[in-house]
């Protein structure tokens, strides 16, 4: 077996694990902190795979994750419901106030791309998903190549939370939370 398809047979796996864990959540068969813990660890195989697959060398593999733990790490991230504009959850230090994302988020067109943009001094990319919007905040802008991964980590946190996103109540509840693996600090 090649390594490319030993890789895919691992991304596989790694997915329907990530789904069962999801799963798991929205049969209260996990709390968040069981669910964020082990969804970092399945974030990690992730990458490595995702890593293999685009050609790195094994030997630099540790210099790419280094890299991205510093420089793909947002300050600070607030998850919106998308119809109501509710903030439902915030990580890292997040420092933006009601008054300033209001009209982003207004304004944001849903089309479930990443959007990268100027805000203040600092840069803020804005994601939709099917029922979430999330702000992520970061000092510098962070390369294209992480916003594939924010997709993955939006799809997943909707997964995950299908159960109290779906639930026609935009309240605060304690989230499963695969975006702690982009934020700096936690909360």
């Amino acid at each position: 077996m090649s390594v490319k398809s030993e890789t895919n047979t691992l991304l596989d796996d790694v997915n329907r694990k990530i789904n069962k864990l999801a799963e798991d959540f929205q049969n209260n068969k996990l709390s968040c902190e069981q669910f964020n813990l082990i969804y970092s660890r399945y974030n990690r195989q992730l990458g490595l795979a995702l890593s293999i697959l685009s050609g790195d060398e094994a030997d630099t593999m540790s210099t790419n994750a280094m890299k991205a733990m510093t420089t793909n790490r947002a300050q600070g991230a607030a998850i919106y419901h998308q119809s109501s504009n509710l903030l439902l959850d915030t990580l890292g230090e997040y420092t933006l106030e009601a008054e300033d994302i209001q009209p982003i988020l207004s304004d944001f067109n849903t089309d479930n791309s990443p959007k990268l943009m100027p805000f203040d001094e600092q840069w803020l990319i804005v994601l939709a998903g099917n029922l979430t919007t999330i702000v992520l905040e970061y000092d510098n802008p962070p390369s294209e190549k992480y916003f594939t991964n924010l997709e993955r980590l939006m799809a997943d946190f909707e997964n995950a939370n299908q159960h109290l996103l779906g639930s026609g109540e935009q309240q605060q509840f304690e989230y499963a939370q695969p975006f702690i693996c982009g934020v700096k600090s936690l909360k």
